[in-house]
């Protein structure tokens, strides 16, 4: 490559002769090689959270931006707050699967108040860790304006 940073991702096991050659402003080139051992290729899902949107009930995306399917895909969302905190709101689901390179809405209209509140998005998958989104944002019935993302 002639990018000054420069990345190679291995995938398959083996063993790889990796040569590096570099050339400075002044045109000096020097150059070397070694050998990489590539022998644990485990691939799990990369699953991201996108924003938490309104605005009737509350949105949120959840991309699978890695290299196989997310399978058995177990969500929750969480609201905190309001006028005189009297919103405790809890909503969940589960998706059998994200494909990869794909995404999936979970949506909920379950909760509904008056005021700030506080979301909490989190998210599991087989083989990988719980992720989780927080926002904040003004809730009015089930109508959601998300301030800070």
């Amino acid at each position: 490559s002639s990018q000054r940073v420069s990345f190679h991702a291995f995938n398959r096991t083996g063993t790889y002769i990796v040569r590096l050659q570099v050339k400075d402003s002044n045109g000096i080139m020097d150059s070397d090689e070694t050998t990489a051992i590539i022998s644990n290729m485990s691939k799990v899902p990369e699953l991201i959270i996108e924003n938490i949107t309104g605005p009737i009930g509350i949105h949120s995306i959840v991309s699978n931006k890695g290299c196989i399917d997310a399978k058995n895909v177990d969500w929750q969302l969480i609201v905190h707050g309001g006028l005189f905190n009297q919103i405790e709101g809890y909503d969940c689901g589960s998706i059998s699967c994200i494909k990869q390179k794909c995404c999936y809405e979970i949506v909920s209209y379950e909760l509904s108040g008056v005021g700030f509140v506080d979301v909490t998005v989190y998210v599991r998958a087989n083989n990988m860790n719980q992720i989780s989104r927080r926002c904040f944002g003004f809730l009015i019935g089930q109508y959601f304006l998300p301030i800070i993302n």
